[in-house]
């Protein structure tokens, strides 16, 4: 190496091994492409061509101190024998630019009866899109008792569903 002695390393059958005790840096290459770098600050760059499996027999707990970002050309699939939680102290966004879905075999709860709960869409249907929904302030239409037609304003209705108008 052209920092010798302060670079040294190995190399065997395309397995390389480098490590500058100066600048504190280093270089791992493997044959087949993989490769891991240590910068002089401690961090590490991995390129991993090939899979990458882990295995952990016990608990696994991550602290980031800055973001995370995954980005990924294929699925992505979470799968666990227990509960999956998400929690987002400044909120929670689920962005797609396909169907979304939601669905839960035992039940689907959205909201918080403490909160107010929006569902927006240009057209927004309940309970499969079945009969729809009448509102306080609604027009109704309809017969009245010798069979004449009437209109009506709703007064009452469900003080939980609100549309805008």
């Amino acid at each position: 190496d052209d920092d010798y002695p302060n670079t040294f390393g190995v190399s065997k059958q395309g397995f390389i091994l480098k490590y500058n005790k100066t600048s504190k840096e280093g270089d791992l290459v493997h044959p087949s492409g993989t490769t891991a770098k240590l910068d002089a600050d401690g961090g590490f760059d991995f390129n991993i061509v090939k899979a990458l499996k882990f295995t952990i027999t016990e608990d696994l707990e991550a602290v980031v101190e800055g973001e995370i970002k995954i980005t990924a050309t294929g699925d992505i699939s979470f799968t666990t024998d227990g509960k999956i939680s998400y929690e987002g102290k400044a909120g929670l966004e689920y962005t797609t630019d396909a169907m979304a879905e939601f669905s839960g075999k035992a039940g689907t709860m959205l909201g918080n009866a403490a909160s107010a709960t929006m569902v927006n869409g240009t057209t927004v249907l309940l309970a499969g899109g079945g009969v729809p929904v009448a509102l306080i302030t609604s027009t109704a239409v309809g017969g009245g008792n010798l069979g004449a037609p009437t209109v009506t304003v709703l007064i009452e209705g469900s003080s939980k569903v609100f549309a805008a108008k």
